[in-house]
């Protein structure tokens, strides 16, 4: 039996990963503990793959093509009361809105840390709802 004890995944980049490699990791490495991407070519699908095949602690988004309706479907119970997720990046998501971090607030109230960098559909409304759901955050870093 090979033991898969892969803990963290970054890409940057890389232009001939799409959301299938994701779907494979997603099922094939299930210890994930950390997961950092930073590509255009991958989306929503990719992203719902390892999310939901993953435990992971760490999330960090960079320059990636999701959108809210990751965070908004009933069927990922990944985002709905995830106790696990303390940290989340967001950096240029630029398809993301008030909404879509509305539903992490909502689904993520254990998150320790959240940067919000250049995703500009995201503003008051968004933020408010982390500040009435995440109580557990200490460190907030937001760059609009």
């Amino acid at each position: 039996m090979v033991r898969r004890a892969l803990k963290s995944i970054s890409l940057a980049a890389c232009a001939k990963v799409t959301n299938t490699s994701l779907e494979a990791a997603g099922s094939h490495y299930r210890s994930l503990e950390s997961l950092s991407l930073d590509s255009g070519f991958i989306h929503d699908k990719g992203v719902l793959a390892v999310a939901q095949g993953c435990p992971q602690l760490v999330l960090s988004f960079y320059y990636i093509n999701v959108t809210d309706a990751i965070f908004l479907q009933e069927s990922v119970c990944y985002w709905k009361g995830n106790k696990r997720l303390k940290s989340l990046t967001l950096n240029d998501c630029t398809f993301l809105s008030d909404r879509g971090l509305e539903a992490v607030a909502v689904g993520c109230a254990g998150l320790t840390h959240l940067e919000v960098n250049g995703c500009h559909n995201i503003g008051t409304y968004g933020l408010e709802s982390i500040a009435r759901s995440c109580t557990y955050l200490h460190y907030l870093v937001l760059y609009f």
